[in-house]
């Protein structure tokens, strides 16, 4: 196999047919002149370039996505993905990044993405200031400072990297409250 040619990739357009008719001639003895033997070269090529074209929809679906690209693929949503985690785990977080982007700063936001980080579903809770009374001049709901607080269920089995969990939520958590994870 030649360098830079991958064997039985051909091309779906060809540059030769593409020339002008007097640069399609042929040799005396029957060959392809030498415009139409470069462009063949080229055809060779350039035959990956067509096919990774063709199939640009196959690399930007996370189910499809070879796995090289997978990464590629997070890091454009923002997302740094584990290389320990299983490939159906990091193309899940992958398919999930939008609709879990949506929930960002909330407290079922910050649930479902450390829920896709760690495999397991924490209790989330904030300082409040978010709820209601019925009666009136009743004192504010939750405490002064914003806070929320991230619980980890760790049973004997597991184990999770705190720091890279604590980074998590500081990322996705609104910039003023304060965060605390437990384990």
């Amino acid at each position: 196999m030649r360098s830079g040619v991958l064997a039985g990739v051909e091309t779906p357009s060809p540059l030769g047919p593409r020339l002008p008719g007097i640069y399609q001639d042929t040799e005396e003895d029957g060959r392809p002149n030498l415009g139409q033997r470069f462009l063949s070269a080229l055809d060779d090529v350039l035959a990956p370039v067509f096919l990774a074209a063709e199939s640009l929809p196959a690399y930007l679906d996370p189910a499809l996505a070879p796995e090289d690209f997978l990464d590629w693929l997070g890091g454009w949503l923002g997302l740094v993905l584990d290389e320990r985690w299983s490939l159906d785990r990091r193309r899940e977080l992958v398919a999930r990044a939008a609709a879990l982007y949506q929930l960002r700063g909330t407290v079922e936001g910050v649930a479902q993405h450390v829920e896709a980080f760690a495999g397991v579903r924490p209790d989330v809770t904030e300082s409040g200031g978010v709820s209601w009374s019925t009666t009136a001049e009743a004192p504010l709901p939750g405490t002064g400072e914003p806070r929320l607080t991230v619980r980890m269920p760790i049973g004997a089995g597991d184990v999770i990297d705190l720091e890279r969990l604590r980074a998590l939520v500081d990322s996705i958590k609104p910039a003023h409250v304060v965060a605390e994870v437990i384990a």
